[in-house]
């Protein structure tokens, strides 16, 4: 997923992408456990279990209503503007 701006169609602010990864090789018990790495492309990574995953998908669901109702009241006061 990509946050595009406005000031530059060519260039998104930020990124954040998931996959299931596991390591067999890790010393680690956690890490040779299948779980979700999230990214953004910084190169500093996020490692969760099942639970933090579903628990973090919560909060990026609550985020996104919360986007939603940002853009819709942006859109309200640019139609307000207009008239």
């Amino acid at each position: 997923m990509q946050v595009p701006t406005l000031l530059s169609e060519d260039t998104a602010h930020s990124e954040l992408y998931c996959r299931v990864t596991s390591d067999p090789a890790s010393p680690d018990p956690s890490m040779r456990a299948a779980h979700v790495l999230y990214g953004n492309g910084t190169g500093v990574d996020a490692y969760l279990t099942p639970d933090m995953a579903d628990e973090l998908a919560d909060d990026l669901v609550a985020f996104a209503a919360e986007a939603r109702g940002t853009a819709r009241v942006a859109q309200a006061a640019n139609e307000a503007d207009a008239s």
